[in-house]
């Protein structure tokens, strides 16, 4: 047998789980295994339990570790666990036929909820609050982030919790997006992030720093998310294409 010293702050891997589950080791221990929720295959509210699924990456590939009716967190509804969200499950393990799994009555210990993206995939233009102006591609190569007054339609995208822009502005191969003030890098995940009390504007952080518009018209990476030159519109590609025809007409 081993010693099982894992805690809710040191839990083990969907991984770890299947090992420890296919060496006999620890199955009559209590464990925590932290995981995302891949599947959900039943609820039932009258006798409180849940039967899902989690995976390392919260997809329905690789192994899959069953949690067999198992009990919510303390405030947690049942009908709001929700599949991508990352959980840490207390319990018993054990191998029913070739199911890998926690055995009934096991229970979520720590649960965080997904991300969802405030908008849907699509073109869109960013417009500065600060300037009046859309962030394009200039200065330096032509490539360096800027504000002017067409700018660029940026791809956007949500992976992994976070946002990629593509730029469509390529330095060869997939060099085509936003990758901190340039426009012409590999993909990276941006923060956006709706400013309080101003609704449809956001802020873009590389984690740190927020995209800032300068007077001479160049986007920095700066610390103050609260200025205006630090706040976005998002236009839809579409709807400002169809505005432009509109004054054309």
């Amino acid at each position: 047998d081993v010693h099982i010293a894992n805690t809710i702050e040191d839990p083990y891997t969907v991984a770890k789980a299947f090992e420890l589950i296919d060496a006999g080791q620890a199955l009559n221990e209590v464990v925590f295994v932290k995981g995302i929720i891949s599947k959900i295959d039943s609820i039932n509210a009258d006798q409180a339990f849940i039967t899902y699924w989690i995976s390392a990456d919260g997809t329905a590939e690789g192994q899959q570790l069953q949690c067999y009716k198992g009990k919510t967190l303390e405030g947690l509804a049942l009908a709001d666990i929700e599949v991508g969200a990352e959980v840490s499950v207390k319990g018993n393990l054990k191998k029913y036929g070739e199911t890998y799994e926690f055995d009934a009555n096991n229970e979520i210990a720590a649960y965080k909820a997904p991300v969802k993206p405030l908008f849907a995939a699509g073109k869109y233009y960013l417009l500065n609050k600060g300037t009046g102006k859309y962030l394009a591609g200039g200065a330096s190569w032509g490539t360096h982030a800027v504000v002017n007054a067409d700018g660029l339609d940026y791809g956007i995208a949500f992976v992994d919790g976070k946002y990629t822009l593509d730029s469509q502005v390529s330095n060869g191969g997939n060099n085509h997006f936003l990758n901190g003030e340039w426009n012409d890098g590999a993909a990276m995940g941006w923060t956006i992030t709706p400013v309080a009390g101003a609704e449809g504007l956001y802020t873009i952080s590389n984690g740190t720093n927020f995209l800032t518009a300068q007077a001479d018209n160049q986007v920095l990476l700066q610390g103050d998310a609260t200025a205006e030159a630090a706040q976005w519109t998002l236009v839809a590609a579409a709807d400002r294409d169809a505005a432009n025809i509109a004054t054309l007409a």
